[in-house]
């Protein structure tokens, strides 16, 4: 996976965000605002960026006219709903890219401090900054844009965090921020620190304070990049829950239930699927590692500037899903997380291994080729405890046994031919929560130093291969 953190000034890094990031899976590269910025395919479809810090102002575009780039690449991503993360200066600029008015704050904010945790920010990834002091060192502040859900705020400062949606978080103060290395802070902005008139030996002396302090920014610091980095899921709801019976495939003689329709009514969810849903083969289809089947429905945007089918994209059940959302996707939803769905427990067991029915649905070849490299193939779900489901219900994570393991990642993997992820393949074999048949193609890899032959699965249909 990965990360790229936009800087504006050199010091101001990842910082202690770096090491858990890394441990995540990702592989993190830097851009510089205004010499070296992000390109606008890297807005689109890198799994995580971090709009970093600076002393400039986000409403600045006269004097800095490289913002309105950053602006419209935040506009363009956050629209997408593709991970990201705004520190300070890119919180600012993330709340101006969501319509937000940012501007100068009633009083410059430099130095040690706790936030305030709203109700929905004790419930999310900023929860390990409870009641510990922070670093904080804005002169500017924004409103809270809409759709916006506040998180903290100090007394000087009432908007100083907020989430949009499950991909979205934007911090006013710096938790990335590394004591051991905070004189390079007080070197580079040194005349805003004379400006304001702050104490710099007494600021010097805090941040030494923060470093011996066992319940420090340190340790906390590293709990919240821990979670934020696998994107916390906000809740969400079933737009439209979806169930099918076994057709004829417009080739006239292929049988699936790929083709899926919504219901307005509740249905039991059983550890085997929902009540009114069809298999043709039970070979590969269904049972109790795929029980539900989600797919974003942000993702047809991208189908529909790929296929000509706008029959089929122009609702819900295009891929036989039987749930439809917005606001999760495979960057994420991690394997294994739990998850509360109406009255039901499920538990994500394995992303989707595409297969030839995609083709014969769309009547376009190469449709599951196009899945499988694109990564958007949505996941199933196991039933942990049965219950009843109904388009509205609320999606809600309740454990995430595998943070460093989003769904894009291991799809990525079992996509991946190169023997060089060998090493990850025999980690992603040891995933508990991960469906026994993805463990067992990871074990094999890592014993015959070789890949499965996809064919049979992605173009004839005369293979028994696990498919869509």
């Amino acid at each position: 996976m990965q990360c790229i953190a936009l800087q504006h000034l050199a010091f101001e890094d990842l910082g202690l965000f770096a090491e858990p990031l890394a441990r995540a899976g990702y592989r993190i590269s830097y851009r510089q605002a205004g010499i070296a910025p992000l390109r606008e395919e890297e807005w689109r479809e890198a799994d995580l960026v971090v709009v970093l810090g600076g002393p400039i102002a986000a409403y600045d575009t006269r004097g800095y006219p490289f913002l309105d780039d950053e602006i419209a690449g935040l506009r363009a991503r956050l629209a997408l709903r593709r991970p990201t993360l705004g520190l300070c200066l890119g919180a600012q600029l993330m709340a101006r890219a969501l319509g937000a008015r940012v501007h100068a704050a009633p009083a410059k904010e430099i130095g040690w401090a706790p936030v305030a945790l709203s109700e929905a920010g004790a419930a999310s990834c900023l929860a390990p900054l409870a009641d510990v002091p922070v670093l904080h060192w804005h002169g500017d502040t924004f409103d809270l844009p809409p759709g916006g859900e506040l998180l903290a705020r100090t007394a000087a400062t009432p908007h100083q965090a907020f989430r949009h949606g499950g991909h979205a978080l934007a911090l006013q103060f710096h938790p990335e921020a590394d004591p051991a290395r905070i004189e390079a802070w007080l070197i580079g902005h040194a005349c805003e620190l004379a400006a304001a008139g702050i104490d710099v030996p007494a600021l010097r002396a805090e941040c030494g304070a923060r470093r011996c302090d066992a319940r420090g920014s340190d340790g906390h610091a590293r709990a919240l990049a821990g979670r934020a980095a696998m994107s916390p899921l906000a809740p969400t709801t079933v737009d439209a829950l979806l169930v099918g019976a076994v057709g004829l495939l417009p080739d006239g003689r292929t049988a699936s239930a790929i083709g899926k329709s919504p219901v307005a009514h509740a249905l039991w969810l059983s550890p085997t699927g929902l009540q009114g849903d069809a298999q043709a083969d039970l070979r590969i289809h269904g049972g109790p590692e795929k029980a539900v089947h989600h797919y974003p429905h942000e993702h047809y945007a991208a189908w529909g500037a790929w296929s000509r089918r706008t029959d089929l994209l122009a609702h819900a059940g295009a891929f036989g899903e039987n749930l439809s959302t917005q606001g999760w996707d495979e960057s994420t939803v991690c394997v294994g997380d739990v998850v509360r769905l109406g009255e039901a427990l499920v538990q994500v067991s394995q992303g989707r291994q595409p297969c030839w029915k995609l083709d014969a649905r769309f009547g376009e070849p190469g449709m599951a080729r196009q899945m499988q490299a694109s990564g958007r193939t949505g996941w199933y779900y196991r039933t942990l405890e049965p219950g009843w489901v109904r388009a509205g219900a609320a999606m809600t994570l309740v454990d995430r046994p595998h943070p460093a393991w989003p769904l894009a990642r291991l799809i990525a993997l079992l996509f991946a031919r190169d023997v060089q992820h060998a090493p990850e393949w025999a980690q992603a074999a040891e995933l508990a929560s991960l469906a026994e048949r993805w463990r067992l193609t990871f074990r094999r890899r890592v014993e015959s130093r070789e890949v499965e032959d996809w064919g049979p699965r992605l173009g004839r249909p005369e293979a028994g291969d696990e498919g869509a």
